[in-house]
């Protein structure tokens, strides 16, 4: 996978999942959407995006493990967005226990979550940026070898 290839795959992704967004605004409702919608995104774009890391981290020099970086964190939080709804909205008001859970959280932890949500970024940014690098062979001493027929001045 080249590195067009790789931002075409990414590119590709990312457009399929803000179409997959309005469909599901648009179909489920707002309402749907703020509770489900982008954990439902993020589920459905996942394996797109774990392909494309997971073939294009090797050709950076990279393990393709690193792919799991990307795809547990995301897969782990979206699959909490989920299970919190649809667990409070199939209890219901009988077992108010999500709602004071839920409450606890923010109250407690509430400060940290710009910081955590900020670190997280960057790291995926960091995973992201290292994937589309360069192989080695691919700079100016390859392109030089690949014309024997030049001569540069002396």
């Amino acid at each position: 996978m080249t590195r067009s290839d790789y931002f075409r795959g990414l590119g590709l992704t990312a457009a399929a999942g803000v179409a997959l967004a309005i469909v599901l605004c648009l179909f489920g409702g707002t309402n749907w959407f703020s509770f489900y919608g982008w954990a439902t995104v993020a589920l459905v774009t996942l394996p797109a995006v774990a392909y494309v890391l997971w073939h294009r981290l090797p050709q950076t020099g990279r393990s393709k493990w690193r792919a799991l970086l990307y795809v547990v964190p995301v897969a782990l939080l979206a699959l909490i967005q989920i299970g919190y709804w649809l667990a409070f909205f199939t209890y219901g008001p009988a077992n108010p226990t999500f709602g004071i859970v839920r409450d606890m959280v923010r109250t407690n932890t509430g400060f940290a979550m710009p910081w955590l949500a900020a670190i997280l970024l960057a790291f995926w940014a960091w995973l992201f940026w290292s994937a589309a690098g360069r192989r080695e062979h691919e700079g100016l001493a390859d392109v030089v070898q690949s014309a024997p027929n030049l001569t540069l001045p002396q």
